[in-house]
């Protein structure tokens, strides 16, 4: 009856490998969901473009939108 038991016991270290395996993916998954990115800057000295300035309200939206978008093309 050797074989038999042998058999089952492969069987399930299989299962348990899939299930770890099945585990593991659905971890990677949940990770790739959520990802982010910390970036601190230090403005200290920092000459601020002019062209923001005459834009008015304008341009402290793009001032504020600028850094945001070169951070997410450099992270693609």
């Amino acid at each position: 009856m050797q074989p038999s038991s042998t058999i089952i016991n492969v069987s399930r270290a299989t299962i348990e490998e899939r299930e770890d395996r099945e585990r593991y993916k659905q971890l990677a998954r949940e990770q790739e969901r959520n990802p982010f990115a910390l970036v601190v800057v230090d403005g200290d000295g920092y000459i601020f473009d002019e062209d923001f300035l005459k834009d008015g309200g304008q341009g402290t939206s793009r001032a504020a939108k600028q850094p945001n978008d070169t951070i997410k093309d450099s992270l693609h």
